[in-house]
């Protein structure tokens, strides 16, 4: 696709895709209008673990993880070091606003029209949700594809006490 149709939106996501899919071990680039008002962009938040989780209002999944989402930033949110961009993939914004004034979920909530046809779905190729990724302080990808369960032990891992981790093992 990337050959023959290099300017086609399969071109595009394609791209998008291979770039997601090698994403570990680099940085990557997020910025996008949020609903609440105001550019995101995820440099913004060098410092701190970072969430990235595209969603739906129709995907069980992606709204059963805002439970998830929402008791990990309780527990490590904001000053504490973690935060999370939601990034959705609906084609309608009003189902997004609705969902959202019922749900009041704290963090930064992305939206452009288009759906999955959007540039921030093709940015990364995203073709189905949930998809979650894990930025760590540094601003490189943990993972690229982490499900809500796993989020919390790759947090800890973060910020186990560095002496701690880089501790060589007991020998006799």
């Amino acid at each position: 696709l990337l050959e023959q149709f290099p300017r086609s939106i399969h071109g595009a996501m394609s791209r998008g895709a291979i770039g997601r899919l090698t994403s570990e071990g680099r940085v990557i680039n997020l910025k996008g209008s949020a609903i609440q008002g105001g550019e995101v962009s995820l440099a913004d938040y060098r410092g701190k673990a970072v969430v990235i989780q595209y969603w739906t209002t129709s995907c069980d999944v992606c709204t059963a993880d805002h439970s998830v989402l929402g008791n990990l930033y309780k527990k490590y949110g904001g000053r504490r070091g973690l935060e999370i961009i939601s990034v959705n993939l609906d084609y309608s914004r009003d189902k997004l606003l609705e969902y959202l004034k019922e749900k009041r979920l704290p963090w930064k909530q992305l939206y452009e029209p288009g759906g999955f046809d959007s540039p921030l779905a093709s940015d990364m190729g995203v073709v189905t949700v949930p998809l979650m990724l894990l930025v760590g302080p540094d601003g490189k990808v943990i993972s690229s594809n982490i499900r809500a369960e796993e989020i919390e032990a790759e947090l800890k891992k973060l910020t186990r006490p560095r002496a701690q981790a880089t501790k060589p093992p007991l020998t006799r």
